[in-house]
């Protein structure tokens, strides 16, 4: 699996990029959402995690390039009132290291499967 991480924080990138390659998962991570939306234009990713704080437009760019794809997508955020049809997990910051853990094995089963049933 592969999954693509967007923050602006460096440090959290480098954390989830820890916590993914050690649920074999291989990441790339960027700051910059031009970036992310090249990345994610050029190749496929399993798993998108990405934050709010991105313009608008953009982040409403990169969201249904990814659902396009058939990509997961989990919005890191510490706002709990957030909605969006197109995302498939919120995940609160700041976040407990077994949920995201637990999230990672249940997004890898569903893979699965619908790579199975393809």
């Amino acid at each position: 699996m592969k999954a693509l991480i967007l923050d602006k924080d460096e440090d959290y990138i480098d954390i989830m990029s820890d916590i993914l390659f050690n649920e074999k998962i291989t990441c790339e991570g960027t700051n910059n959402i031009e970036d992310a939306i090249k990345l994610i234009k050029e190749k496929y990713y399993d798993i998108l995690i990405l934050d709010l704080y991105f313009p608008e437009d953009k982040f409403n760019t990169l969201i249904n390039e990814a659902k396009r794809k058939g990509t997961y997508i989990i919005l890191a955020t510490i706002f709990s009132n957030i909605k969006d049809s197109r995302v498939d997990y919120i995940l609160e910051k700041p976040f407990d290291l077994n949920d995201i853990r637990e999230l990672l094995r249940n997004i890898k089963c569903k893979k699965k499967i619908k790579v199975k049933v393809v």
